[in-house]
């Protein structure tokens, strides 16, 4: 199993042009997300930490509690409407793993077609992260 993860995720520059189904496990906070991704041929990758790509979420404590608290819960409304898939990012600057800086993957999610990340940005949500993960 390995090896078939690994030749599935290292396309070095690139976003890989494929939508994985996911389940959804569990909404960490507004910019994150625990998931099990459908790979295909019965292979199912269980408790994968995704951080939306190029949002960045109010923190669920601290002075920005309460946006992050609202951020949180319309993630976890969204996410129970319709069919998840996740864009898997990769960049070459990320190495030989394809995930950010603090061990997760970095995608883009979708419900019904509609990309998530963007939609948080223009419900007033989150943010665009310009610096990367």
């Amino acid at each position: 199993m390995p090896y078939l993860f690994s030749c599935c995720f290292q396309s070095p520059g690139v976003a890989l042009d494929h939508l994985y189904p996911a389940k959804v496990e569990r909404v960490v906070d507004g910019d994150t997300i625990i998931v099990s991704l459908t790979l295909g041929l019965d292979v199912v990758l269980e408790h994968q930490w995704i951080r939306l790509y190029d949002i960045n979420a109010w923190e669920t404590r601290g002075e920005q509690k309460e946006k992050g608290l609202e951020a949180t819960k319309y993630l976890e409304e969204r996410l129970k409407e319709g069919k998840v898939e996740i864009e898997i990012e990769i960049r070459p600057e990320w190495g030989q793993t394809g995930k950010g800086s603090f061990g997760r993957w970095l995608g883009i999610v979708y419900v019904d077609g509609v990309d998530i990340n963007v939609e948080m940005i223009e419900k007033g949500h989150a943010e665009e992260y310009e610096e990367g993960d």
